[in-house]
């Protein structure tokens, strides 16, 4: 059907009266003369084979009771003005016969109005008509005989409790955010670790999509639940201050066979702490401040006068840390501390979220009960294997890489790439280990040593030593921890004179103020992150008083960080007048102190190893300024003055073996504090006889994912990058090439795989057009060219060599 679209208009303009500038027909056919519209019907099939044809602009009729509009709004009216208000609504209506001694009204609802669905919503139109500000409060009588109070515009109960709870819950000081009541079947049951078995959720039969980040997120379901929309607000607040607290007064809904429409709502009241700790006890006190405000006494369990908490097993909290709350008998609520799963689901535990907190984030997997063994090494100094021994332990290597595929070890962590957390696991660590040793082993068999000389010949010209392949020898197929710039100089050959230089060089750019409270700072914070997440896995009480010692120790830092901050408007603070008692003022004596006592709470706890080793090393730094004071009352040339000394004294005291010195570098170049650890440390080797050389070093990688691609490249090139810093900074003779090379193992048609890419200067950047086809920097002539390499060892356990290399112009 096709109709004038100013004709719509008029139609609709001519309820409204005249207008001043003329008729509506005439001042609109002004606007828009020459404007259609076209409706065309579309036949729809439904899965049962019905056809219908839409838009469906059929009138139907919806018949309503008198008593049950009266009733709802609370007034007398007779059937004559409810329908003379119902046709000023444009609802056409007209009385029908009496059934039962009921005067009920026909209304015919038209196809424009969709809003009405229900009797409630004419009741709803008639009170409009009728104007709320005539309703009064007075007696009625209801279709069953019985009287009571009509409504009237005063809060209804549950609305004056709910605002009651809102006011209340605010002046405690959390902010109130408002969600949507639609989500997805997902995030609903899955993301918070429920099982839906079909009896709560209502599905929505009109499917909405909805764009969350780079994915199209389908609305099937009403929220049974306030949880999903509040860590929602949370994961895209991830840049919000912390501590972040949040809290929603709102309705869900439930199945209900017993109503009418088939579901009810239900009121609903949750809020959300996150901070540096867990929250649980801030938790505990808002439902405490909450229950004590309706005057509901905390009672002795099984006492009906009050209410009182008890064990809870909800799936989307923390075992352990959670509690039911009972109100005379019957459950009301729970709270606890929000599962791991559902966290790293909602991405509220995302690596930037925990940066801003920490600098890391954790997932703790169970631990075994079985005590710690020690994981087999297969590599050694022999010669090599049998080719039976091959055949025989690689489906042990098909079946680590399978179960490893989503994990990685980062200096001395185990991760978990998708969501770039912490794994605690010993099991998972154990294989780790077992799964590493063995490809060094295979790495080190003839036939991938046959095939990497091939590529080295066709890659690297004149070289001195035809018989050199890399990863040739048990030494070079060893793992390196790269943590001082002794062990880097050691590897590299530099002189003792070039030592000298290198510090002379290095010091005073590491040992400034901000950058050594930066690498405090961020030792500090993965030291609380693992005490967090281990506190829920249980530590002693030593441990769990180290928390507190680090907590304390970062606010120190935060109280004399302002002069640190480049932006900062410091330089403008003038001297105090009355002079400072230096008895009375801070030192970095005090931090000295407080990171004692704090490797003597976790030095006992295994867990907590590698941060009680980093502590250690920090120690080292403190001692050389123990002396110095720290005073943010002071002016600015004071606070300049204790910067200088700070990095004065650290300059003059950390030598070239110092592994705080090595920290202090780490956290200048890459903005962290962790030892950088290769799988294979490789060695240096003269390329040609015009003073090139070139190292090699390597990375076992579980899995050829780009994620997986990605984090090995990263951790190369820092590794890789470090050694060429020291190579530059000591003015070594030669130019030295980078080349690492990533190992995985293709468990889909059992192979070997190596995979190449190279780097000439220590500020290249490596970046891969696929996860298969890492890039290559090449320098010739004085000119750089891209290439891309991907050289493939195939090794088939039924005898045979596959050797594949691609090679050619990098795809623009």
């Amino acid at each position: 059907m096709e109709r004038e679209c100013d004709v719509m208009i008029r139609s609709f303009l001519g309820l409204c009266g005249p207008n001043p500038m003329g008729s509506p027909a005439h001042y609109f056919q002004l606007k828009v003369p020459y404007i259609n519209f076209v409706i065309e019907p579309v036949e729809v099939i439904s899965s049962d084979g019905k056809s219908n044809i839409y838009p469906d602009l059929s009138v139907y009729n919806m018949e309503v009771s008198l008593s049950y509009i009266n009733g709802l709004i609370g007034v007398s009216l007779e059937v004559e003005e409810v329908t003379k208000y119902l046709n000023r609504m444009q609802l056409h209506a007209k009385q029908c016969a009496s059934h039962n001694k009921q005067c009920n009204i026909v209304v015919s609802v038209p196809s424009s109005r969709s809003d009405v669905l229900h009797p409630c919503d004419v009741m709803e139109d008639v009170a409009i008509a009728y104007g709320f500000n005539a309703i009064k409060d007075k007696v009625v009588v209801d279709n069953k005989g019985s009287k009571r109070l009509a409504a009237s515009l005063t809060l209804l109960p549950l609305n004056e409790l709910s605002d009651l709870i809102r006011k209340e819950v605010a002046l405690i000081g959390f902010t109130e955010v408002l969600t949507f009541i639609l989500c997805s079947k997902k995030e609903n049951f899955a993301m918070l670790n429920r099982k839906d078995d079909k009896s709560k959720a209502v599905i929505i039969g009109n499917r909405l999509q909805t764009l969350s980040g780079s994915f199209i997120v389908m609305i099937l379901a009403v929220r049974t639940s306030l949880m999903p929309g509040i860590l929602k607000i949370v994961a895209h607040n991830k840049d919000h201050p912390k501590p972040i607290k949040i809290f929603e007064v709102g309705d869900i809904a439930v199945l209900d066979e017993q109503r009418d429409v088939g579901a009810k709502n239900l009121r609903q009241l949750a809020a959300l702490y996150c901070g540096a700790n867990a929250g649980f006890e801030i938790i505990h006190g808002l439902v405490d401040r909450v229950m004590e405000k309706n005057g509901v006494p905390f009672v002795s369990p099984g006492d009906k006068s009050g209410y009182y908490i008890e064990r809870s097993d909800e799936p989307e909290f923390l075992a352990g840390r959670q509690s039911r709350i009972i109100y005379k008998g019957k459950h009301i609520g729970t709270f606890g501390i929000v599962h791991p799963e559902v966290t790293l689901s909602f991405g509220t535990m995302g690596r930037k979220f925990w940066e801003l907190l920490y600098g890391g984030n954790h997932f703790i997997r169970p631990m075994s009960t079985a005590f710690y063994l020690n994981s087999m090494f297969y590599h050694s100094s022999k010669e090599a294997l049998n080719f039976q021994w091959y055949q025989n332990e690689f489906p042990k290597v098909k079946e680590l890489t399978h179960s490893l595929a989503n994990v990685d070890a980062v200096n001395g962590r185990l991760v978990d790439i998708n969501s770039n957390s912490t794994v605690f696991d010993d099991d998972i660590e154990r294989e780790m280990c077992t799964f590493k040793s063995l490809v060094r082993e295979f790495v080190g068999s003839p036939l991938v040593q046959h095939r990497m000389k091939h590529f080295l010949a066709s890659f690297l010209t004149n070289v001195k030593d035809e018989s050199f392949t890399p990863f040739g020898t048990a030494t070079e197929r060893k793992p390196m921890v790269v943590d001082s710039l002794t062990k880097v100089s050691n590897f590299l050959s530099v002189s003792a004179q070039q030592r000298k230089l290198v510090r002379f060089r290095v010091c005073p750019q590491v040992t400034q103020h901000r950058i050594w409270t930066g690498a405090l700072k961020e030792v500090l914070n993965g030291f609380a992150v693992d005490l967090d997440c281990l506190a829920s896995r249980g530590l002693d009480n030593d441990a769990l008083l180290g928390g507190q010692i680090v907590h304390s120790c970062l606010r120190f830092l935060t109280e004399i960080g302002v002069f640190s901050e480049p932006e900062s408007s410091s330089w403008m603070k003038l001297s105090p007048s009355k002079t400072v008692d230096s008895s009375d003022s801070r030192r970095w004596e005090d931090v000295l102190v407080m990171l004692n006592d704090l490797t003597k709470c976790c030095r006992n706890e295994r867990r907590l190893k590698m941060n009680v080793a980093k502590a250690e090393i920090m120690k080292e730094g403190l001692l050389h300024i123990r002396d110095v004071l720290v005073d943010s009352n002071v002016g600015y040339k004071e606070a300049q003055h204790q910067e200088s000394l700070v990095k004065k004294k650290l300059s003059k005291m950390l030598g070239h073996s110092s592994c705080c010195l090595f920290t202090l570098l780490l956290y200048y170049l890459y903005g962290r504090v962790a030892d950088i650890e290769v799988d294979m440390c490789g060695g240096v080797y003269a390329n040609g006889s015009d003073g090139k050389f070139c190292l090699f070093m390597g990375r076992i990688l579980t899995s050829d994912s780009e994620k997986m691609v990605g984090r090995g490249v990263k951790q190369l090139d820092r590794a890789l990058g470090i050694f060429k810093f020291v190579w530059e900074m000591a003015e070594m003779k030669g130019h030295l090439d980078l080349q690492g090379h990533m190992w995985c193992v293709g468990a889909d048609n059992r192979m070997l795989s190596a995979h190449t890419w190279l780097s000439p200067s220590f500020n290249s950047k490596h970046q891969t057009s696929s996860p298969l086809v890492p890039s290559a920097f090449s320098r010739q002539g004085g000119q750089e060219r891209t290439k891309f390499a991907k050289p493939v060892v195939t090794i088939d356990f039924d005898g045979s060599l596959h050797p594949k290399h691609f090679w050619g112009e990098h795809p623009s």
